[in-house]
């Protein structure tokens, strides 16, 4: 059972700011860096891949999701469950389906 009252939730390390203007990191989305494709593993459905150079430790995209409860995780099909990640306390149901201009961390 879900709550209408279900917070929207992103979870990105915050952006770094170099002293160069063009060493500006920008977290990547999908069609914007990221793209979904088939997976080469059989049954696994759809990846992530880069559609850019990213730099080496750099966070690459955000967590994003709706924000629930650690039981309504505990509640979830283990199917339902692949897409849950837990930060700092916050629980967060990870998007299951690509959408344009928005994070992959849950793809």
């Amino acid at each position: 059972a879900h709550r209408q009252d279900k917070a929207h939730a992103a979870f990105a390390p915050p952006q770094r700011r170099r002293s160069r203007k063009e060493d500006v990191l920008e977290l990547a989305t999908v069609g914007h860096g990221l793209i979904i494709g088939p997976s080469s593993i059989p049954g696994a459905g759809t990846d992530l891949f880069a559609g850019r150079r990213f730099v080496s430790g750099a966070p690459i995209t955000a967590y994003e999701g709706t924000v629930i409860t650690e039981a309504e995780a505990r509640a979830l099909t283990p199917e339902l469950q692949t897409h849950v990640a837990r930060h700092g306390g916050c629980v967060v149901a990870g998007l299951r389906n690509a959408v344009k201009y928005h994070g992959g961390g849950s793809m």
